[in-house]
């Protein structure tokens, strides 16, 4: 089975490659290599049910795919994405609602949003075995809130949470370079990142390695 790389990349044969992947790294193998090069009758069936979701680049795509359309059969497999994109939805539209709250100054209704949001995030951490990536954004939004001490954030960074949200949501996968333009992108609005104390500590290490 022949695939060429995007933007007229090199074609790679995955066939032997791919044997025996779990079908997540399968499916995450095969969106960088949309397009489907040669005679497919070989190619075994749990292979193709995520290679038959993939069609040629268009130069001006419609829309976007969602994630349920790129990965239909781990959506019906119970699988921790399964259960993670389910849970980042409801982080999505929570997050999106808050955000619409505040452009209507209802200050109260975002608030209560953002807890609903708040209270997702262990559930999402319990699926970090989608990667570093998904991992290290999760836990520094669970950081990010217990930092705030019940205290609102304001609109740029409630902003900048659903939009985090939003991304990894689409990209479930995240690289952890992704993952670290993301939380810069919080901190870049005066989100808190750091595990609270973290200071302390470094200041206290630092005391002690001068005296």
């Amino acid at each position: 089975m022949t695939f060429r790389g995007g933007n007229g990349g090199p074609t790679q044969d995955l066939t032997q490659e791919s044997a025996g992947l779990p079908i997540e790294v399968e499916a995450l193998r095969l969106r960088a290599l949309p397009v489907v090069v040669g005679d497919t009758s070989d190619v075994p069936p749990r292979q193709f049910a995520v290679m038959a979701h993939f069609s040629p680049l268009e130069e001006k795509p419609s829309r976007t795919a969602t994630v349920e359309e790129i990965y239909p059969r781990l959506m019906e497999a119970g699988s921790t994405l399964r259960t993670g994109i389910a849970l980042l939805g409801e982080a999505a539209q929570r997050a999106d609602a808050a955000v619409a709250a505040i452009g209507d100054d209802d200050l109260v209704a975002a608030d209560i949003e953002l807890q609903h949001l708040q209270a997702v995030l262990p559930e999402l951490f319990c699926c970090r075995s989608l990667g570093d990536g998904f991992g290290s954004v999760v836990n520094s939004l669970q950081i990010a809130f217990a930092n705030q001490k019940g205290l609102p954030f304001n609109s740029e960074q409630v902003g900048a949470i659903a939009r985090a949200v939003r991304r990894l949501r689409h990209e479930p996968f995240l690289s952890i370079d992704q993952a670290v333009d993301i939380v810069a992108a919080l901190e870049d609005v005066d989100v808190v990142v750091e595990p609270p104390g973290l200071g302390e500590l470094a200041d206290l290490g630092n005391e002690q390695s001068l005296s």
